[in-house]
């Protein structure tokens, strides 16, 4: 299956780094406990959590009932015993997968993500935390080395996990011609109840929302009723798998339309075949609950799913809101379907 737009570019920019030191770096995906992170050259250890990068020629003190999943070189290591790991020798190729499997693909994407988010360092510096050592969250900073991995800019490319615009792509989610904003989702979606919160709805107006396929309105439904803003896509009985689009109506009048969108409701046994490619992955079955869940993001973002996704990470931060992994990813996930204004807040950094 085609992979959504900008892993190729990450997996570049990580490599930029790689061959530019003596080392690669290591992502920490998900840490539980105390995980300590003992740089190389004796200074002082650096207490770890999900979302740190550190070099490959320290090591990482694991004290008895933690455990840490890393990710360097796309092959993952998870090391659940007390003691001392060095990580120059720790990740060793796993035997020939079967081409079905979900790892490689998990793999890439948090690898892309962690570029694309870095790349958004900028001026503003709006992504890394307080600092690089003592609390910061990444204990190598790859854009103020020389040689940093991140050389090219993630969303200009034309490969990899990539930047879905709604409203520029010649064959993305939408028109060219917003109006007022449109809150509806795009991309696949299941067949389940959506928000459909219309911007803003001036008093004694109401808001609708039309479905249509080509430029035929081919349904139209009631969007806040009893206070409740959602639209039900069981009751419609849409044709599942047929590229829909849909606007919201506030009012009457020319400006009462906002821009269209497109989306798809995906067929029930295609919702489970996605589930079921990630559960059978090895990474996926000694994986901590944050991991599997990350897991399933990617694969529904992989998919289209971008609403899934983003309700997942959600969920997982609801749970666990300081984990910078889970923040890096939906941040990333938001960026690539064009809200870096929401990604930013994510980040802490609005």
């Amino acid at each position: 299956m085609k992979k959504i737009l900008l892993i190729f570019l990450g997996m570049f920019a990580l490599n930029c780094f790689i061959s530019a030191q003596d080392d690669s770096p290591v992502i920490v995906v998900a840490s539980e406990g105390s995980v300590k992170y003992i740089p190389s050259d004796g200074s002082k250890p650096i207490k770890v959590q999900a979302g740190t990068i550190v070099k490959s020629s320290g090591s990482l003190k694991v004290k008895d009932g933690s455990n840490v999943v890393l990710l360097s070189k796309g092959i993952f290591k998870t090391v659940k015993s007390e003691g001392t790991t060095t990580l120059s020798t720790a990740f060793q190729k796993p035997k020939a997968e079967s081409a079905l499997s979900f790892d490689p693909d998990f793999a890439d994407y948090i690898q892309s993500s962690a570029a694309l988010i870095a790349s958004k360092q900028g001026a503003d510096g709006w992504v890394l935390g307080k600092s690089i050592n003592g609390d910061g969250w990444l204990a190598v900073d790859p854009l103020r080395s020389k040689d940093g991995w991140l050389a090219v800019d993630p969303l200009r490319s034309k490969d990899g996990w990539g930047a879905v615009d709604p409203l520029r792509s010649k064959d993305g989610w939408g028109d060219k011609k917003p109006m007022v904003e449109n809150t509806l989702p795009f991309g696949k979606l299941r067949e389940t109840t959506i928000p459909c919160a219309c911007a803003a709805i001036p008093e004694g107006k109401t808001c609708t929302v039309e479905i249509l396929d080509g430029d035929q309105v081919v349904q139209t439904t009631e969007c806040c009723q009893n206070g409740q803003c959602t639209v039900d896509l069981k009751k419609l009985k849409l044709k599942k798998n047929f590229r829909y689009a849909w606007r919201q109506k506030i009012g009457t009048g020319e400006n009462a339309l906002t821009q269209s969108v497109n989306f798809i409701v995906l067929a029930n046994e295609d919702y489970m075949n996605i589930l079921k490619r990630v559960r059978t992955s090895k990474v996926y079955a000694s994986g901590n609950p944050s991991v599997k869940g990350m897991m399933e993001a990617a694969a529904f973002e992989q998919a289209q799913l971008f609403t899934e996704a983003e309700n997942t990470y959600n969920r997982l931060l609801d749970e666990n809101p300081k984990d910078k992994m889970l923040q890096i990813n939906k941040s990333a996930l938001l960026v690539r379907v064009g809200n870096e204004a929401k990604a930013m807040t994510v980040m802490g950094k609005k």
